[in-house]
């Protein structure tokens, strides 16, 4: 990828840094069901089809779904399939409408709903495949109507900041019908107090990374019901061990959702009616099952997948710095005004975006592991061991 020269590379890792902060936002926002998402994180991408030739749009939609399933740990879940296949059809669908119509008959807003309903299409046939079965059909409706909703409120949002942006026009002289937006007030930037930040992993990225991959393999051999649930309490146990943060209650609404829809389509023996509601022995164990291998994927990955890993080549030298951008974003919180203050959040964020790009790029992950190498991989390899001897003592 050297064809890439050095503002376009800048500009893809503004970019992905931009959806990793989108993502982080979207995260803290209380939503009543797991599955549902807002799609904050395609904002940038949507913003990006006026600005990169299709080559250099491809690696930011690639950043952007690898470097979001390594902050969120889902790198080796069923969740980063998700990703791929929803932010792929979106971004595709996104760039091929805009430059088979251009900007004169359609618009950001009719982009935003048509990457909406194409990641959500993609999103239903896979979860047809691999979670629900044929119960993903009464998601079917209520699905589609949010990506409607949610894809108009993103595009009305690009609408706005492409013309209100100075960070944004700044990237393309050929950008037209610009306003010139409120001047930010002065950005006051907090250190980040965390210490821990400065010293050296106990574990390389690397050898966690692959250890990971062992411990997925072992939840994903063939087993019984006793032997997935064992391994999902102790996937559970090495993430609150390791500190790295999930929400049980997240966790456990997944499982209970995944074991619900299993449940439309009975076989077995039956064990309770409840009107429509037919709870059978094979659903509900089939049920179960699914629920703990998705829910033990996203651990496993949650504990193995850290910031620190760094791809070889040129995409990870972008991943890198957009990982960066991101930390920059976050680390440094915006200082909100009062209503009345015009720049309010956007022209603030365009102000930390102004101030980003024209700094040095930075990669945002130590590199290197702390003394102790050969030990840190004896702990990783009994680690692997315990996680497969359930799978070989049944």
């Amino acid at each position: 990828m050297r064809w890439l020269d050095k503002p376009q590379r800048r500009l893809i890792a503004m970019m992905g840094g931009l959806c990793f902060f989108a993502a982080l936002l979207e995260y803290l926002i209380p939503k009543p069901l797991p599955f549902i998402r807002l799609g904050l994180a395609q904002l940038p991408l949507l913003l990006a089809v006026d600005l990169l030739g299709f080559p250099a749009f491809l690696v930011l939609t690639a950043v952007k779904i690898i470097g979001q399933a390594l902050i969120s740990g889902s790198l080796l879940s069923y969740l980063f399939l998700f990703s791929l296949g929803g932010t792929a059809a979106s971004a595709l669908l996104m760039y091929g409408l805009r430059r088979l119509f251009g900007k004169k008959l359609i618009s950001f807003l009719g982009l935003s709903v048509a990457g909406a309903l194409a990641s959500n299409v993609v999103s239903l046939t896979l979860a047809r495949f691999l979670v629900f079965g044929d119960s993903v059909r009464y998601a079917v409706v209520p699905v589609l109507a949010l990506g409607i909703l949610t894809g108009t409120l993103l595009g009305l949002c690009a609408e706005y900041f492409s013309r209100h942006s100075l960070w944004y026009k700044s990237q393309g002289d050929n950008i037209e019908g610009m306003e010139s937006p409120a001047k930010p007030l002065p950005l006051e930037v907090e250190p980040s107090r965390n210490p821990e930040a400065q010293k050296a992993p106990f574990f390389l990225p690397s050898d966690l990374a692959i250890a990971g991959l062992c411990m997925a393999a072992a939840l994903l051999s063939p087993s019984v019901l006793l032997v997935r649930a064992i391994q999902f309490f102790f996937f559970a146990l090495l993430c609150w061990i390791s500190g790295r943060r999930f929400k049980p209650h997240v966790t456990a609404l997944v499982i209970l959702t995944v074991t619900f829809f299993n449940l439309l389509i009975p076989y077995g023996e039956i064990l309770y009616t409840a009107g429509p509601l037919v709870i059978s022995s094979g659903a509900l164990a089939g049920g179960l099952y699914r629920g703990l291998t998705l829910g033990g994927l996203f651990m496993v990955s949650r504990f193995s997948i850290r910031r620190g890993l760094v791809l070889p080549g040129l995409l990870g030298e972008i991943l890198s710095e957009a990982l960066g951008v991101f930390a920059a974003l976050s680390e440094e919180p915006l200082k909100l005004r009062t209503k009345a203050d015009r720049a309010g959040f956007l022209g603030q964020l365009d102000h930390l975006l102004v101030g980003i790009q024209k700094k040095e790029p930075q990669g945002a992950v130590p590199k290197g592991a702390g003394p102790g190498v050969f030990k840190s991989r004896l702990v990783l390899l009994g680690l692997v061991t315990l996680a497969w001897m359930p799978v070989l003592l049944v």
